[in-house]
């Protein structure tokens, strides 16, 4: 008797120490948890891996799809690539991945007061799964080596003082690293971004009065504000300003600009519709980032933005007149289909009301002269000289449309630098259409639009600068 009690307690004591302690305790949870044991601790022969997924939902398809996402995201941590986007689909309607070789093999539910726990038991071939390891750290080999070369050629940009070039860098190095899951990527990724940050928040954007006039704007690029701050070369700065389309809406426009050996940049405004009196906002450019955004983290963006707003100025300007604002004179005929003069001042008045906005009032011509000879030298005889902005257009064609009339007008609007009658500032050739209810409305509407056009086109004349 004494022998074979002693029997009954040595079984479960060997046994004990043929699992070993961690069995042990699989077997404890198991008990206490009422799940099978492979949920803790699966058995798998040698040239197997196993991976067990848990999944929780209120519903059992929701929780099953959990488990398998949970599958997905231990193999990727073990390959150390994130695989779960690939395989997803596959795994959730075949209950396998041919890649791997990996089979769902045990599922157990458990349902707790409406709340359903799935556990997968995944069985993939070790082999296959190990390979992709062994690929990806050939990967990381590969990437690191890059990603040094470009750490090497971003400090030789910084030593030439080429400050956005280095940043765009490490900018790459943060692309390159993304790519990686382990934590190598995620240190390159940090390391390359706070270098990037350093960089851009210590560029410095300041105006040269001294060297500018009223028509040339000169800004200077430095690696922070003190006197003998390093000068930032060949670094692209954005200008912005308010300008006006062709009918007079206004609208923002850009221009880049880069800095010189000296870290200076010089602006020189190329569009006439820029308005007289304004401000314009000269910041960093940073549309060579823009291939970057989508590897860096949203925060991140937001950061850049934040910065590129830090180190934005603002510099007031008015535009030099190219003509004397007093003494400007203002004729815009309009004709019939016929060619008979008519008494409207549709497009004049358009003219006149962007002359206003442009610092400039002028008087109205009111001689009435068919004989442009003679009309001219009335014109000479009563005002002497100044500027005189004369016109002619008319109507050439009136359609009938499904709604209503189109009116075509032709015509040119010439400045004359009076008492000389010869003009070589023209807006040359205008057409222009018009639509309308009737073809009242559409005379209106084609002589107003010849107005909005001649004045945008006569902005290259009136200003020192286009």
């Amino acid at each position: 008797m004494i022998k074979r009690a002693l029997g009954i307690f040595i079984v479960p004591i060997l046994l004990f120490m043929t699992i070993g302690c961690s069995s042990f305790e699989s077997l404890i949870r198991s008990s206490l948890e009422e799940k099978p044991i492979w949920v803790y601790e699966p058995q798998v022969s040698r040239d197997q891996i196993a991976f067990v997924g848990t999944g929780e939902a209120q519903s059992e398809s929701l929780a099953a799809l959990r488990s398998f996402e949970s599958i997905l995201e231990q193999i990727s941590l073990f390959i150390g690539k994130n695989i779960s986007k690939d395989f997803i689909t596959e795994l959730s309607e075949r209950k396998s991945i041919e890649r791997y070789q990996l089979k769902i093999t045990r599922v157990f539910v458990k349902n707790v007061e409406g709340s359903i726990t799935v556990h997968h038991l995944a069985v993939a071939d070790k082999v296959l799964v190990t390979n992709d390891r062994s690929e990806l750290l050939l990967e990381i080999e590969q990437r690191t080596n890059i990603i040094k070369g470009l750490q090497a050629k971003a400090s030789t940009l910084l030593r030439e003082d080429r400050d956005i070039e280095a940043a765009t860098q490490y900018l790459s190095i943060a692309k390159e690293a993304s790519s990686v899951v382990n934590e190598s990527g995620t240190q390159y990724y940090t390391d390359a971004m706070d270098r990037f940050f350093s960089i851009l928040e210590k560029i410095r954007i300041t105006h040269l009065p001294e060297e500018s006039t009223t028509s040339l704007f000169v800004f200077q690029t430095k690696r922070g504000s003190r006197s003998l701050s390093p000068k930032v070369v060949n670094a692209p700065l954005l200008v912005s300003f308010t300008a006006l389309n062709a009918r007079e809406d206004e609208y923002l426009d850009h221009k880049t600009i880069h800095t010189d050996s000296s870290g200076k940049a010089t602006f020189i405004n190329t569009n006439p519709s820029m308005i007289s009196i304004g401000e314009m906002n000269i910041y960093i450019d940073i549309s060579s980032f823009s291939q970057y955004m989508e590897y860096i983290s949203e925060d991140d963006r937001a950061m850049i933005n934040k910065i590129v707003s830090q180190s934005t100025i603002t510099i007031p300007y008015i535009r030099d007149l190219a003509i004397s604002s007093e003494n400007v004179l203002l004729s815009i005929e309009e004709y019939s289909i016929k060619g008979d003069r008519l008494s409207t001042t549709y497009s004049q008045e358009i003219l006149y009301d962007s002359l206003l906005k442009k610092g400039i009032t002028p008087t109205f011509v009111d001689i009435v002269n068919d004989d442009d000879e003679e009309f001219f030298a009335e014109v000479i005889a009563k005002y002497k000289k100044g500027n005189f902005l004369f016109g002619k257009c008319g109507i050439i064609a009136i359609n009938q449309t499904r709604n209503g009339y189109a009116v075509t007008v032709l015509g040119e609007v010439s400045l004359y630098p009076l008492p000389l009658i010869d003009s070589k500032a023209s807006t040359t050739e205008v057409r222009a259409v018009g639509w309308g209810l009737d073809v009242e409305e559409a005379t209106k509407n084609a002589f107003s639009q010849f107005g909005t056009i001649a004045i945008s086109l006569l902005n290259r004349l009136l200003y020192a600068e286009p």
